[in-house]
């Protein structure tokens, strides 16, 4: 079901200038892209991470509590990380640096489609992150630096009504 988060657009927008902030201050290398696509494809995942925050009962606002190299979310011993691609789209991009963390079995990847157009977002379902190696690693998209893993959208679970 496709739910609209437009009245949450300030703290959606705010959380992702504050990790566009981040990336000045602590440049990664990882993205050589254009600051608008990286902009946007920040603000997809932030609109992402807010309609999980939202299912998982935590709020809106858990999105600005957020750092590199930590989850979105931790929840009953589970680290839980959104992957959000655009609406339309078969499958979530995952960076194939998961496969290599010693407490892989700890972590789930959370799927979420949305149009940062119209502030929309679908949640997709969610994988256990050492199911990964199913897929296989792709090289690095144009402009960035880490190959990653197409995961099907197909193959999360579901979300319940």
């Amino acid at each position: 079901m496709r739910q609209d988060f437009s009245e949450h657009h300030r703290t959606i927008t705010r959380a992702a200038l504050d990790q566009m902030l981040g990336f000045q201050q602590n440049p990664t290398g990882i993205d050589s892209t254009h600051p608008r696509v990286t902009f946007d494809n920040v603000l997809k995942g932030k609109l992402g991470e807010a309609a999980w925050a939202v299912r998982l009962g935590y709020g809106v606002d858990a999105i600005l509590d957020d750092g590199p190299h930590r989850p979105d979310f931790e929840m009953r011993g589970w680290k839980l990380d959104v992957k959000t691609s655009q609406l339309t789209s078969s499958s979530i991009n995952v960076r194939s640096y998961y496969l290599d963390k010693p407490d892989l079995d700890s972590w789930v990847i959370l799927g979420a489609l949305c149009d940062i157009d119209t502030w929309t977002v679908e949640l997709a379902g969610s994988i256990r992150a050492n199911r990964l190696s199913e897929w296989a690693v792709s090289d690095p998209e144009s402009g960035h630096s880490t190959s990653y893993i197409r995961v099907p959208i197909d193959a999360l679970n579901g979300v319940d009504g």
